[in-house]
């Protein structure tokens, strides 16, 4: 079941998450239900999204953040127009 989240449900959580980033709390409360959801079917335990070791999508959000981040400072594989001032 891990396998199939990990190929065909979280891809979707992060294909463009920081088009998403910015979504009203209510919406972002729905993305985390859905992913809790999706957990909750995999594991069939208790607190399910630590027990598998998974991210919240706010800390994934904030990692793709602080990656593309760490990048920009680097001036390493980013558009132009992100580094210029």
């Amino acid at each position: 079941m891990i396998k199939i989240y990990k190929a065909f449900i979280e891809p979707h959580f992060d294909y463009a998450c920081t088009v998403w980033d910015d979504l009203d709390a209510m919406l972002a409360l729905k993305l985390q239900k859905l992913q809790s959801r999706a957990a909750r079917i995999t594991l069939r335990s208790g607190d399910i999204l630590k027990n598998l070791g998974w991210k919240t999508l706010q800390n994934i959000q904030y990692d793709f953040k602080k990656r593309l981040m760490i990048k920009v400072m680097k001036v390493i594989e980013v558009p132009q127009y992100l580094i210029e001032q």
